[in-house]
């Protein structure tokens, strides 16, 4: 017989698989009991359903994701472009090794039905805006709406692996990182969001 926190853990990777391929509303507890191997009580023995388990989880998930890149970002000593450089090297690294994880970390947050399930010490959107607003501080890069920009590079970074995901980019995601963090560096550098004012 399994010892619980085996059983645990097997719940826990059965969910993360199942809400990062087929979202938390098309997710139920009895495909979660089933992908683990344990019947639906076990679940409950742990958490009080399914959201509970959804939203403990991700948070979890994106807290040991955040730690991980907050270097890359925090970082002032390295030249900007080789910091961007790193920070998406580390995300389509996580990526390649981990997709299901990272899918679970970056594209589930919109099916919860609370949509602020994170607080912002764990948002990765935060933290790039704050990356964002201290490079203009720092006057490493121009003067511009920090939320627009943030959200610009946010979308830089994950379209790719999106459409790697449903098969439209046919390169593996370490192939373009060096691509798509010279287009980040070049979009930061070059203003592209209307200057604040302006």
């Amino acid at each position: 017989m399994a010892r619980p926190a085996v059983k645990k853990g097997r719940m826990e990777a059965a969910a993360i698989e199942l809400f990062a391929t087929q979202g938390l509303a098309r997710t139920t507890v009895r495909d979660i009991a089933a992908a683990a191997g344990v019947g639906e009580g076990a679940l409950y023995r742990h958490w009080a359903g399914k959201n509970e388990m959804a939203s403990t989880l991700f948070r979890r998930e994106v807290h040991a994701f955040v730690e991980a890149l907050r270097p890359f970002l925090e970082d002032a000593g390295p030249p900007l472009a080789r910091r961007v450089d790193a920070a998406v090297r580390f995300i389509y690294d996580f990526y390649e090794a981990q997709p299901t994880r990272l899918a679970f970390i970056l594209f589930t947050q919109h099916g919860f039905p609370d949509q602020h399930v994170l607080d912002d010490a764990l948002d990765p959107f935060t933290m790039l805006l704050a990356f964002c607003q201290r490079e203009m501080r720092n006057g490493t890069i121009p003067p511009a709406d920090a939320e627009v920009l943030a959200s610009l590079v946010m979308g830089s970074v994950l379209q790719p692996l999106i459409m790697h995901r449903y098969g439209r980019v046919a390169r593996p995601p370490a192939a373009i990182a060096a691509d798509v963090a010279a287009g980040i560096t070049a979009l930061l550098l070059g203003g592209t969001a209307r200057e604040v004012g302006a």
